[in-house]
């Protein structure tokens, strides 16, 4: 990277760009273009129990979330779980009224 002299440099260091449209001029987004979720990024923290990691284009997020509402995926993991904790199982017996 090169930088003026006088000016310190930095690298890694995110740009944010703001756009000003004149007076009675629309951006894009208002002109009909759709804002897709392929070019947009999640930022936040990491999140652990979907796997959305800070930066993941939102189109992966959506991804990991419909991965783990998988409802075949969910019932597996439902009555494994249920099969090995019997505090668990206790619980929801408790609940169906029924075991």
């Amino acid at each position: 990277m090169s930088c003026l002299p006088g000016m310190p440099c930095y690298d890694n260091v995110p740009i944010n760009v703001y756009v000003t449209y004149p007076s009675g001029c629309l951006p894009p987004l208002f002109l009909g273009y759709p804002v897709t979720s392929d070019y947009t990024s999640y930022v936040g923290p990491n999140l652990p129990n979907t796997g959305i990691l800070n930066n993941d284009l939102l189109t992966a997020a959506f991804q990991k979330i419909d991965n783990k509402l998988d409802p075949t995926d969910l019932v597996t993991k439902m009555i494994a779980e249920l099969t090995t904790n019997s505090a668990l199982r206790a619980l929801f017996c408790n609940l169906v009224n029924n075991c």
